[in-house]
């Protein structure tokens, strides 16, 4: 009887010859495609941030080389490292480090990266990477002069999120505070900022929200006062926000949200929605991390258009 591998099993072997591809410098560089397609559905299908130098859907193995080709192009280094894998039913969820490095300069990029996979019968189907910070990418293969790195708090989130010592002990509890509080969110936005109560009562009192860069409302907000000034940054730029198809998965320590985002610029009056995940570690039934990964951020910069002071 034939057995087929395990999707952790496929996808190390995809991490193996994607990181020789990128190395060789792809078919202009006389790399082999082989051990990629070998592990490819001949219908795969990968999903790539519009505003990213190498965006846009790809379709098949012959599209997929043409990514890989633009990507090798950008960059003679690909590596996702320190994976932790989360499996459920035909998909997996990938936390890691991507590290790049730019083929022009020789400068490296480390960020983290979050991978949907769908494995069937031994070959992937599909693949929808998240990168933290999108512009990061577009300037690197543009100005080829800037460096990035994985700041202390990312650090931390990256290095593996199921070695943690805190775990989500009751799954129910979990859920039912992250369903509060998204309406809580939501509550918070419809009024226009306000009263935080509703919010804070999902919140551990140790709390880290952790924000791209590049978003007007970037960077890491600690503690129950911080995460209020991070809802009010977040407020003056979106008037409304709605999760919709949720989809939870528990990973031992965290429970990632996968979910489709709906929301209205409150500057700009323009509509908007994207995919986000988001990483939530909890602590006796309460928020304690939150790192939200969202489909494009480059994307999302015009759509706010905030006031130059």
């Amino acid at each position: 009887m034939l057995f087929s591998k395990s999707p952790k099993h496929v996808l190390a072997e995809f991490y193996e010859a994607e990181r020789n591809y990128m190395k060789a410098g792809g078919s202009s560089g006389g790399a082999s495609f082989q051990a990629m397609a070998a592990t490819l559905d001949p219908n795969v299908v990968l999903h790539q941030s519009p505003d990213l130098p190498f965006g846009g859907e790809y379709i098949g193995h012959k599209r997929y080389q043409e990514w890989a080709d633009a990507m090798s192009a950008i960059f003679d280094k690909v590596d996702a490292q320190d994976p932790e894998f989360f499996e459920k039913d035909d998909t997996v969820v990938i936390v890691c480090t991507l590290v790049t490095r730019v083929r022009a300069t020789c400068e490296d990029m480390k960020l983290p990266m979050v991978q949907i996979v769908k494995v069937k019968s031994g070959k992937i189907t599909e693949f929808r990477p998240f990168y933290w910070n999108v512009p990061a990418y577009g300037a690197a293969a543009h100005a080829g002069h800037r460096k990035s790195s994985v700041s202390k708090h990312n650090s931390r989130f990256l290095k593996g999120v199921a070695a943690m010592s805190l775990f989500v002990k009751d799954y129910k509890t979990a859920v039912s505070t992250l369903e509060r509080f998204y309406k809580a969110e939501a509550d918070y936005l419809a009024a226009g900022s306000g009263d935080f109560s509703a919010i804070a009562s999902t919140l551990d009192p140790q709390c880290v929200i952790f924000q791209p860069a590049s978003l007007p409302y970037g960077g890491a907000w600690k503690g129950l006062s911080g995460f209020e000034e991070w809802m009010k940054a977040f407020a003056q730029q979106w008037s409304s926000m709605e999760m919709r198809d949720a989809q939870i998965y528990p990973c031992e320590d965290v429970i990632v949200s996968k979910s489709h985002v709906f929301a209205h610029a409150k500057v700009s009056g323009k509509r908007a929605d994207w995919p986000l995940l988001q990483f939530f570690t909890f602590r006796d039934g309460k928020i304690l991390e939150l790192s939200p990964f969202y489909w494009d951020t480059a994307a999302l910069l015009p759509v706010m258009q905030s006031k130059v002071e």
